[in-house]
């Protein structure tokens, strides 16, 4: 679970990061359930550091996505013509 959500960190928009993402959630949730079984404290500390991580990761996924978007003018244009032409009201205006 560790290595892949610094694998994400470093590679933030590399192919697997869907299953990768999958992949932390289901361990933080097993995760949780060890917390909520033992009441373990090291363990609850251990549980929230992954978390915030997780949550730090997944935010910076996205603005990595957002600027392979951005920095990409044809797809940003292709997007803007695919919604003009899936608008069957454009011709109302």
């Amino acid at each position: 679970m560790v290595l892949l959500t610094a694998n994400s960190m470093h590679k933030p928009t590399h192919g697997d990061l869907f299953l990768d993402n999958y992949l932390v959630e289901v361990g933080l949730q097993k995760i949780d359930k060890m917390v909520k079984e033992t009441d373990n404290e090291m363990l609850r500390s251990f549980q929230a550091t992954c978390t915030e991580l997780h949550q730090h990761t997944q935010q910076r996924c996205a603005e990595a996505a957002i600027m392979a978007n951005t920095a990409d003018p044809s797809s940003y244009s292709v997007g803007i013509q695919h919604g003009i032409e899936g608008n069957s009201h454009h011709e109302d205006f």
